[in-house]
């Protein structure tokens, strides 16, 4: 049960990168990280799940709430994510409709520079 988290900055884009396992031991770690940025009114946010090597329902948990609180702020979270296996857990619980999904980091900085994460893979 490891977790790092990492930050960076991609042009105006907060980049935060965990890796390891996002489960229910870890997950306060990335909630923090997300908690601090997504303060910030009009935050823009990817979070990129590339070094994820487990996803359970309290990180999930973590990714909606971020994605809440990104909103409220004004702001928008991206979820970068080339795992099917995650993606078949997104899809499951229909959460590619809330969530926006990219599968690479241009197509994640091309979404935030647009302003498409509001409304999530699903129509606006």
């Amino acid at each position: 049960m490891s977790l790092s988290v990492r930050t960076r900055q991609v042009g105006s884009i907060q980049v935060v990168e965990p890796e390891g396992e996002f489960e229910v031991y870890t997950a306060s770690r990335v909630r923090e990280v997300l908690d601090e940025l997504t303060a910030v009114s009009e935050c823009r946010v990817c979070l990129s799940l590339q070094n994820v090597t487990f996803l359970d329902s309290k990180g999930i948990g973590v990714i909606v709430e971020g994605t809440k609180r990104a909103r409220r702020s004004g702001g928008e979270l991206v979820v970068l994510c080339e795992s099917e296996r995650f993606m078949r857990h997104f899809r499951i619980l229909k959460l590619e409709e809330y969530l926006a999904l990219a599968e690479s980091m241009q197509d994640a900085v091309a979404r935030l520079d647009k302003g498409e994460a509001a409304h999530g893979n699903g129509p606006a």
